[in-house]
């Protein structure tokens, strides 16, 4: 048996896809229109000491899926799935107006306190979950998929 590491510099990198799932915050203006699409924004980070990213014409370029899940209560959960890999970058593209302009559901760095407590039905925590992940086997190259089977907010 060995462990397989699928970490940014891992030759497993480019044939991974991983899949999530977001709760977005309340949405009264109904800003979510498209059932689904692909956000193109370019990601930088913020000049250091910050860790922070934003949307940047000089960034690096930065692509998300996003699929609508469903409608509930002025909450919208979503399926994403980053077509980059830049760090934050569904949490980003998630809050920028150039994006879906609603934060994720307790983002502490991209969206506001009430994004994280009160208007959130979850507990104190962001919601975003991998939902389910995709890569090939290094020995037989058949495509292995794992889904989570606990998903609830």
């Amino acid at each position: 048996k060995r462990l397989i590491s699928a970490g940014k510099r891992a030759k497993l990198k480019n044939h991974a896809s991983v899949k999530y799932q977001v709760e977005v915050a309340r949405d009264y203006w109904d800003r979510i229109i498209a059932e689904e699409g692909i956000i193109d924004a370019p990601i930088e980070r913020l000049p250091l000491p910050s860790l922070l990213r934003q949307v940047s014409p000089e960034g690096k370029p930065s692509q998300t899926g996003f699929r609508v899940l469903s409608r509930e209560d002025g909450y919208t959960k979503l399926e994403l799935q980053a077509i980059t890999g830049r760090t934050h970058q569904l949490r980003v593209h998630c809050a920028h107006t150039l994006g879906l302009g609603r934060p994720i559901l307790g983002d502490l760095l991209y969206g506001s306190e009430s994004t994280s407590n009160e208007e959130s039905r979850s507990t104190n925590r962001l919601c975003l979950h991998a939902l389910s992940i995709t890569f090939r086997h290094p020995d037989t190259d058949a495509p292995l998929t794992f889904t989570s089977s606990h998903l609830t907010y």
